[in-house]
């Protein structure tokens, strides 16, 4: 019992000392209020919009920033604000869900190709090899016009295209922790395979692994708004950021806002959660620790 209080102790203290270097970064600080800003957005968007994000007026068609309409109105008459707002819900979806897939599978693939190598490790590094060889976006397009358009195809895309990141990753890292001590006296004292992969290598990897999601995550949002905006991904009426700036081509010069505050969204968003996934680096990093 006491042990485990110990332990727990162990545990806040690494956790306060994680906060205590984070908050040293302003930069990061920016980057986890747009992390808690995104859920919070997404969660109570219901109550933030001021309007339906699909219901048209077409008598109120193309009106600048305004009290009503505080990021103006489309070619339909749509509450631009509205449909930002409910937009996040689909990019940070999007985002979560990409790189869950690419975890779970690139995880897994990485744990079995660094414990056990040999001829297995070779079929599973050049099967990632084959992967990379396409750049992320084209690879991405390759898969959608397989599957088809449609939202839950853009996040399958955008996961297999980020497997081949968290599968080298735990690779590598796996190489290296199966070598150390603790693992070798597991192994001698009967440990089961099972047991020593995810008991006591994987836990060792959670912080790079933690660190890649988040920096992970905005290209995912990126690369779903990319695929939007070329028409492979949400389709019509859905309020998805990427489609919208492609609807707002046409109206650039006498309606900006079509595409602006859409774009405003996707850079910030991006930004952020880069500058956190930054930030968690330096704080997890023990190399940096005084």
């Amino acid at each position: 019992m006491f042990k485990r209080i110990e332990k727990a102790h162990g545990h806040v203290d690494e956790l306060a000392e994680v906060w205590r270097r984070l908050k040293k970064n302003k930069a990061s600080l920016f980057g986890l209020l747009v992390f808690i800003f995104m859920p919070i957005m997404a969660i109570f968007s219901p109550y933030i919009a001021l309007h339906d994000p699909i219901e048209m007026h077409l008598d109120e068609t193309l009106l600048p920033p305004s009290w009503k309409y505080p990021f103006g109105t489309d070619d339909f008459g749509r509450c631009i604000f509205s449909r930002v707002v409910f937009g996040s819900r689909l990019s940070l979806e999007v985002g979560i869900i990409a790189v869950l897939i690419a975890m779970i599978f690139g995880v897994l693939l990485g744990l079995i190709s660094g414990y056990f190598g040999g001829k297995l490790d070779t079929l599973i590094m050049r099967c990632m090899d084959i992967l990379l060889s396409f750049p992320w976006i084209v690879l991405c397009l390759l898969i959608v016009t397989i599957l088809g358009t449609g939202l839950v195809n853009v996040m399958i895309a955008v996961g297999i295209g980020t497997i081949p990141e968290f599968s080298r990753l735990v690779r590598s890292e796996v190489l290296i922790i199966k070598e150390k001590q603790y693992i070798k006296a597991a192994i001698a004292t009967g440990a089961s395979e099972k047991r020593t992969l995810f008991r006591h290598i994987l836990p060792n990897c959670l912080a790079s692994i933690i660190i890649l999601a988040t920096l992970t995550i905005p290209g995912a949002i990126l690369s779903a708004a990319a695929l939007g905006f070329i028409g492979m991904g949400a389709q019509p009426p859905t309020p998805e950021w990427g489609r919208m700036c492609s609807d707002g081509r046409a109206f650039l010069h006498n309606a900006w806002w079509i595409s602006t505050f859409p774009g405003l969204m996707i850079f910030l968003t991006v930004i952020g959660l880069n500058l956190l996934g930054d930030g968690l680096r330096d704080a997890l990093d023990p190399r940096l620790r005084a």
